[in-house]
Formats: structure tokens, sequence, C-alpha cells
């Protein structure tokens, strides 16, 4: 058998807010890994958010995160891609001028105070990891010098405003612009695609024995990229429109259904 690696999305794949993980998804990749095959997390979510057991027990072989910005195997860090200082000290004032609420997202941390949040939104996602991360979230104009930063995730009221940021800052950062004028900023020349890829030359796996599952904006690219592009039926627009199969809905029975269907299982 021809080992396949397989790529899930975290939110909205594999987790559903309201319900968790389903048993059949749990259960659908224990026995991808046990027929050995490899699994990997692809989220946007940085890598100290993907600290879930839950999500971390069902033994994935390791973790893209930060949308491509940082990729470990078997927990090795392979690829960690941090934005330099002064790039950071120009987007600070940038965001700060135009009034857009921002997390900086890291691996060990993440950076954030009330005074860059400008949106009730960002408010409260930042009271929120301020009673789950404690000391690991970071005032953002502390010890700027030691900021260790993969991407950004931000919000806005002022579509003005923030298209006159993007321009500003379109040099740095690829933009994957959600519902609700939320926003993540990635440096440029990264992607779950290029985390894809960083994990396939380690690991000498062909592009065309990959699989990837996902869900929204940030997907697309691993979608293109992938040989196999799944997306879940609760999938965007986009996701769905990119993806060489929508698979069920992630309540549905989703990844166990598609990883059946094409033979994974």
């Amino acid at each position: 058998m021809k080992r396949k690696a397989v790529f899930f999305d975290i939110d909205g794949t594999l987790l559903d807010y309201k319900y968790g993980i389903r048993r059949s998804t749990k259960e659908a990749i224990k026995h991808l890994i046990n027929k050995g095959h490899y699994a990997f997390i692809c989220t946007g979510r940085s890598r100290i958010l993907v600290s879930d057991e839950e999500i971390l027990d069902l033994g994935f072989d390791g973790v893209i995160a930060g949308a491509g910005t940082y990729v470990e195997y078997q927990r090795q860090e392979l690829y960690n891609n941090e934005i330099e200082y002064e790039i950071i000290k120009e987007t600070i004032k940038i965001l700060k001028e135009h009034q857009i609420a921002v997390i900086f997202e890291g691996k060990d941390r993440l950076y954030y105070d009330e005074e860059f949040a400008y949106d009730d939104r960002v408010m409260e996602i930042g009271t929120y990891l301020q009673s789950q991360l404690g000391d690991k979230l970071i005032p953002i104009n502390k010890c700027m010098e030691e900021y260790a930063i993969n991407k950004l995730s931000a919000a806005y009221e002022s579509e003005k405003d923030y298209q006159e940021a993007k321009e500003l800052l379109k040099n740095y950062y690829e933009y994957l612009e959600h519902e609700n004028r939320i926003v993540e900023m990635i440096p440029k020349g990264n992607s779950k695609a290029t985390g894809i890829k960083t994990i396939c030359d380690h690991l000498s796996i062909k592009q065309e024995d990959t699989y990837a599952f996902g869900d929204s904006i940030n997907d697309v690219e691993m979608l293109k990229y992938a040989a196999v592009g799944i997306a879940m039926g609760n999938g965007s627009k986009i996701a769905k429109e990119t993806a060489d199969f929508v698979t069920r809905d992630i309540n549905e029975d989703g990844i166990c259904y598609a990883l059946t269907h094409f033979g994974l299982i």
C-alpha cells in the first residue's frame, strides 16, 4: 500500500464550536493512522493555540500552524517564520493610525492589549485569551525587540481605513478576508500550501499522494495544492468551489465519509 499524507484544518473541519469533535471523526483518523497513512493538523491557529488534548490525543504526526508560518513533525520544528522587528513596528504604527484591532500571534505567545482593541469582538477574544493564557498573552508595547510573531489576526469597522492600511502594508502580507470584517494577515510567501510542501519535502512525500480537508478562506491554498482537496459540507462557498470533492457536513460524519470514499480507511 502506498502511504498517503492527509492534512486537516481544525475549526469547522475537525472541531465544531458547539458540539466538539464527533466520535466518527476520532475513529476515522485513528483508523487512517493505523492503516499506515500520515495525518497532520493544518490550521490557521498559531501553535500555542493548538493545545486541545482531545485533538492532540488523536495521534497526529505533526502540526502546520499559523496558516503555514510554523511547521513541526513529531514535535521537531521544521520551519518557523518570524516577522522582522522593523516590519512589526511599522505594522503597529499603521494599524493604530487606522484603528484596526489586532492580535499578534506567535509560536509560544500572543500579543494583545486593550489599547489596540478598537473592535468589541477583539476585546472579547482578548479577555478570553487572558483567562486561558495568563502571562503568555503579552502587552503589545512591552519588550517589542523580543517579539516572536508569525501572523496577525485583525478586525475593523471602517472599510476605508482597512483598505488604506492594507495598501500601506501590501509588501509584507497576504490578506485572508473572512466575513464580518475579520482578516488574517500572513507574511508573504507563507500559506497552508507552503506548510504542506515543507512536510512533503522532509518526508519525501509526492504531491500526488496528498489530501487536504478544509472549510474556509484560509484553506483555499491547501485545497488547491493537495492532489485531492476536500471541502466540508458546512464550508464556505469559496472552499467548495476550490475543492475537488465536497463531503458531508462536519456534524454529518463528513471526515469519515470522505476518507471512506477515497479508500483511505
